[in-house]
């Protein structure tokens, strides 16, 4: 039988700013994509560049990404 891999697909701009805003008030997140709930991890706190983002996953969807609370103030991040 051949082997299933699960390929996670990327949420988009406004998606992650929905979701940001769902973080930053307390909302219960819930996928701006299918709406179903999403599973929040974190937040990470390594002291990299990772610190104090949360992985989003969306496993209905098989949507997932890494968030801040606040958006990047670094102008070359796309979100």
């Amino acid at each position: 039988m051949p082997q299933r891999f699960y390929t996670p697909v990327k949420f988009s701009r406004s998606e992650i700013s929905a979701i940001r805003e769902m973080l930053r008030t307390g909302d219960k997140p819930a996928c701006p994509r299918c709406t179903d709930r999403l599973k929040v991890d974190g937040p990470i706190a390594n002291g990299g560049p990772l610190d104090g983002c949360f992985h989003v996953r969306c496993q209905a969807c098989r949507r997932t990404a890494f968030i801040t609370k606040t958006r990047p103030a670094r102008s070359f991040n796309l979100y």
